[in-house]
């Protein structure tokens, strides 16, 4: 499995915990609805009735599951903002997966890079490896300030040079 995959992984995961989530406070804010109601309903009878203490009994027991119910929609819409969090890749979870992808992948590059260069350096005759020793110190003896010239600088002017000879 590659990183990118982990993190694509991970991601569907942190999605469909939150949808589970969500799903279950969707059921609950529905139930604690239905259950404030009844609760109204059972104060308006005792009401009528003149059991007052009833009727508060069962209007602090509505009044508490309306809290809840404020409580999960509240958390219904953090769990919004954390599913767009998720997808856009901005969540903490999956922006450390993808910090070690990174250097995964510039690892691997920089690997590859060496062993592209080592073969290169093998192919070259023992001429043309002078060649390109000389031109490096050419170069650094001329502007001891400019960079190094790059393998592609020295293959441009080996190409050039050749082309000049045939």
């Amino acid at each position: 499995m590659t990183h990118h995959d982990k993190h694509n992984s991970r991601r569907d995961e942190l999605v469909l915990e939150l949808a589970e989530e969500e799903g279950r406070l969707h059921a609950r804010i529905a139930e604690n609805r239905s259950a404030i109601v009844k609760h109204q309903q059972e104060a308006a009878k005792y009401s009528e009735w003149q059991r007052h203490g009833d009727a508060q009994q069962e209007l602090a027991a509505a009044g508490r599951l309306a809290e809840q119910v404020r409580a999960d929609d509240k958390r219904l819409r953090d769990i919004e903002l954390e599913r767009s969090r998720i997808c856009s890749g901005n969540h903490p979870e999956l922006a450390a997966l993808a910090i070690v992808g990174a250097g995964k992948e510039i690892e691997a590059k920089q690997t590859e890079k060496a062993a592209a260069q080592k073969a290169f350096v093998a192919m070259l005759t023992p001429e043309l490896r002078a060649a390109a020793q000389r031109y490096v110190t050419a170069a650094k003896n001329a502007e001891p300030l400019a960079p190094e010239p790059t393998l592609a600088v020295m293959l441009a002017m080996t190409a050039t040079a050749q082309g000049g000879m045939q």
